[in-house]
């Protein structure tokens, strides 16, 4: 039971190898991976993504980006 919902099943919907958690959605998925490289690529940044998950929300505020980046990253 998870925040008062009966789960039937704690493994991730998508491969259903591992246990679904937040940090594994946002994180270690290797969709999710590739995901944030193309998003890197989108903005033109080049960035080493934290295993941490209150890091790699900080990333978000770049310096040096343009404006249009910054608001686009931000948004994402």
């Amino acid at each position: 039971m998870s925040r008062g919902v009966t789960v039937q099943c704690v493994l991730c919907p998508l491969c259903k190898k591992e246990v679904k958690t937040t940090h594994r959605l946002l994180i270690n998925y290797e969709v999710t991976q590739r995901l944030w490289i193309k998003c890197d690529i989108w903005v033109q940044i080049i960035s080493v993504r934290p295993n941490d998950i209150e890091k790699h929300f900080w990333s978000f505020y770049i310096n040096g980006m343009s404006n249009k980046a910054t608001y686009v990253w931000r948004g994402m």
